[in-house]
């Protein structure tokens, strides 16, 4: 999914509804904002981090139910 906004007076963004929504992002949810080199910016909440780093999934991966359950099975397989 993919959206526009403005950035706003005093460098506010509104993240529209269908994103927070697709995210699963809601009121008060922390996000960690990071620049990439060409000035790009990823928002990722600090939950996802949290299970990005949990699984040592690459920065950017989609966090589904699936890619979680594919880096549980390849942690038990390494650890096998």
């Amino acid at each position: 999914m993919e959206a526009t906004t403005t950035v706003g007076h005093r460098g506010r963004i509104i993240l529209p509804v269908a994103i927070q929504r697709a995210a699963h992002m809601q009121e008060g949810a922390r996000v960690h904002l990071r620049v990439l080199e060409h000035g790009g910016v990823i928002i990722e909440t600090t939950d996802d981090i949290k299970r990005r780093l949990k699984f040592r999934l690459p920065a950017g991966t989609d966090l589904s139910a699936d890619d979680r359950a594919e880096a549980y099975e390849d942690q038990e397989r390494d650890a096998a």
